[in-house]
């Protein structure tokens, strides 16, 4: 992953959307996040791997969660972490106790992939619950071709404000190979 300028040395917030909850916010939030995103990569198979596992994210809170109802609505934060990472944070209205997890959907269903696909083409991914309910569902990339890079994990307080220095004060950090 090349970026266009140096690693930032700070988080480095790309986008923030707080979103209706209607299927049709989808195909322009893809256009967003490539635009944003394009922004700092030069690596264009990443860049297309962020807009992929983005859009499965929204469409899973829109499809599973109370976002996708009536008034409801969904979270969208990605962001360049310090370690050249891109992190995206979908946060939905899921209000239960349960938690996103890959199913074994039938091979020829056309639904049932959508985490699948995020963990194939994300370095990480995970699932934060929040005090007020709601649910972050995260994937992190990583460059690579970046052996030993790591990606921070922060607990239910979430990753620090966008433009705070990188303080470290994750609660475990991910060691990334040179391959997915």
């Amino acid at each position: 992953m090349a970026l266009h300028a140096s690693a930032p040395d700070r988080w480095t917030l790309l986008t923030d959307l707080s979103l209706p909850g209607l299927p049709q916010v989808v195909p322009p939030v893809r256009a967003r996040v490539r635009a944003a995103v394009e922004e700092v990569l030069d690596d264009r198979e990443l860049v297309e791997d962020v807009v992929l596992a983005t859009a499965e994210l929204l469409t899973n809170a829109l499809d599973h969660t109370r976002s996708g109802q009536d008034g409801g609505r969904v979270d969208l934060t990605v962001t360049l972490t310090p370690a050249s990472a891109v992190l995206v944070e979908v946060t939905d209205q899921n209000g239960t106790d349960t938690h996103p997890r890959p199913t074994s959907g039938e091979a020829l269903s056309d639904r049932g992939r959508g985490l699948h696909i995020v963990e194939a083409v994300s370095a990480l991914w995970g699932v934060r619950s929040r005090p007020d309910r709601r649910t972050t569902v995260w994937f992190a990339t990583a460059d690579r071709s970046a052996s030993g890079r790591s990606v921070r994990v922060w607990g239910s307080a979430g990753a620090p404000d966008p433009g705070a220095p990188d303080t470290g004060a994750a609660i475990c950090t991910y060691q990334l190979g040179g391959s997915r």
